[in-house]
């Protein structure tokens, strides 16, 4: 048999090419996969410190904006005309602060989000590695009907399907030479 290799693509014949064609896009999927969700979970993080940050700098510069009312408070404290100046001037701060303040909340909210996420990709990458196991060592099964039978219960669960564990044991260990065939029971 005669393989030939055109960067991800195995031309050739027989079962030995299908499965590493089939392994190739398994990888190659998944790696696009996990790649996109990093990706977008670094962007997130990103966003989120720079929204941390950005708070922070909002929250100071209010500050500094509520000490400069307060110090036009006591420079302007009599003068009639100008008493407005540190009123408005600390509103201003107080203003910026309460921005910067709602900014941090969306930040950590951020965060939290993200950890999250990444909670989720790693159980799922978990999940993912458990059963690329499981399958490898179901085509280690010499028995060709056992092999199939496992490999349908785990697809079964991979999909979400349930049965009671007593089922799922009585028809993978049942003789499947022993089932009807098409057609009805013979005499």
């Amino acid at each position: 048999m005669h393989n030939v290799v055109h960067g991800d693509v195995v031309v050739g014949t027989g079962v030995q090419s299908r499965k590493v064609l089939q392994e190739q896009a398994d990888n190659s999927l998944a790696k696009q996969r996990q790649k996109f969700y990093l990706d977008f979970l670094k962007q997130s993080l990103k966003q989120a410190e720079v929204t941390f940050w950005l708070s922070i700098a909002f929250m100071a510069a209010g500050a500094i904006v509520i000490l400069v009312g307060a110090a036009l408070a006591l420079v302007y404290a009599q003068s009639a005309d100008l008493s407005y100046v540190p009123l408005v001037t600390a509103l201003t701060g107080a203003l910026i602060t309460v921005g910067g303040g709602a900014l941090a909340l969306h930040a950590r909210r951020a965060k939290t989000h993200v950890t999250e996420q990444a909670e989720r990709i790693g159980d799922k990458a978990d999940k993912d590695d458990g059963l690329r196991t499981t399958l490898r060592l179901i085509d280690q099964v010499s028995d060709k009907d056992l092999r199939d039978r496992i490999r349908t219960a785990v697809a079964l669960q991979a999909l979400g399907v349930t049965a009671d564990p007593e089922t799922i044991a009585s028809s993978l260990l049942a003789d499947p030479k022993g089932e009807i065939e098409p057609g009805g029971p013979k005499p």
